[in-house]
């Protein structure tokens, strides 16, 4: 069995992940994941400032549209 736990820390804007691993009899193993959220403005502002210009934003791997409720935030971008 696998149980999960998150904690979004807004003001750092990171998120707490925690696995927890049972397998039978097996002694449980925990897993943590600091994960940093980069909201779609911050990102654009990181990219532009660091030389890149964004090609395409998609939302997710099937390369539907990047919109308020995608899953995923996936941008194509390249050197300026």
């Amino acid at each position: 069995m696998i149980t999960e736990n998150n904690v979004y820390d807004p003001a750092t804007q990171i998120n707490h992940i925690k696995w927890y691993y049972k397998i039978g009899d097996a002694e449980e193993i925990a897993r943590e994941l600091n994960m940093r959220i980069l909201f779609p403005q911050e990102f654009d502002t990181l990219l532009h400032y660091n030389g890149f210009d964004i090609d395409e934003k998609i939302g997710d791997f099937d390369e539907s549209p990047f919109e308020s409720n995608s899953r995923h935030q996936i941008i194509i971008c390249r050197l300026r």
